[in-house]
């Protein structure tokens, strides 16, 4: 296959940009689906979901999965759910896995009261996915997958002809947004033609690190294992910021952390106060 002139190359880009926009449109104005169909970046993605299908990503028995979980108050303490401050263990199986069908919010992938198991392939970006404030006690669980799983990996996805499209499809699913945002509308959509086409779950890549993000379909006890959970707390946040107009980073002076006798000492505190202990 020859090489792309410059003039060719922006014509694609062009063409991509144009027709993704008009994808974009169809959302935001929330009818008209069935022209989809005819659409350069909806063609480009049945087959691209058609070439990931033909090599999915196996995760094999005993692969890690990690998954997060912010402790509520209230349930400090309370070994029910599998809190337990003697040894510092998070929620239990049931309370670390995704919520009851019919209970959860709009998702990046799913929407509101349709549950899908989230997780991450590390334990930094499972914490850093739920987003925790200083001092915010968090269920850190471990699962294995116990059965084999077949996963769209668009984390690695590439293509030389419509670059642009790629990009985006990243985008899409790493960027930031809110339960009511039109992207989230737009990665619902996809993640549904994915489970459509025969696949467990998607791999892509999260925004807060640089680990991966895994979003499981139909994942059960038969195919993801629970291992443990432990409590974990934020001890600190270090941001870096760049000045684009002095060209350099700015120097940070935030060098306090929290010792983890201290998040120890904290917790138990808190747990006691709020059931009325002295």
């Amino acid at each position: 296959m020859r090489k792309l002139t410059m003039a060719e190359e922006a014509h694609i880009d062009n063409l991509s940009i144009m027709n993704f926009n008009k994808f974009y449109k169809v959302f935001e104005n929330g009818n008209d689906f069935a022209c989809l169909e005819e659409n350069l970046f909806y063609e480009w993605l049945i087959d691209k979901i058609k070439e990931i299908k033909n090599d999915p990503l196996t995760m094999q028995v005993g692969t890690p999965i990690f998954r997060s979980r912010i402790i509520s108050e209230e349930h400090l303490g309370n070994e029910q759910k599998g809190i337990n401050l003697n040894n510092f263990a998070g929620y239990n199986d049931d309370e670390s896995r995704e919520p009851p069908l019919g209970m959860s919010k709009n998702g990046r992938c799913n929407i509101c009261g349709t549950s899908y198991f989230y997780g991450a392939d590390n334990e930094y970006t499972a914490l850093c996915e739920v987003r925790p404030a200083i001092l915010d006690y968090i269920s850190l669980a471990k699962f294995e997958v116990s059965d084999q799983i077949k996963i769209a990996d668009i984390s690695k996805l590439e293509d030389t002809k419509y670059n642009y499209f790629c990009k985006v499809l990243k985008d899409i699913f790493r960027s930031k947004a809110s339960e009511f945002d039109i992207t989230y509308k737009i990665s619902q959509y996809i993640s549904e033609m994915i489970r459509k086409y025969g696949f467990d779950g998607i791999k892509y890549q999260s925004s807060l690190s640089a680990g991966n993000n895994f979003v499981i379909f139909n994942s059960t006890k038969d195919n993801l294992k629970f291992i443990n959970s432990e409590i974990v707390c934020l001890s600190g946040i270090e941001y870096s910021f760049n000045s684009l107009c002095r060209k350099k980073e700015i120097e940070s002076h935030n060098k306090n952390k929290v010792s983890v006798e201290k998040s120890k000492k904290y917790l138990i505190e808190l747990s006691r106060g709020y059931k009325g202990e002295k």
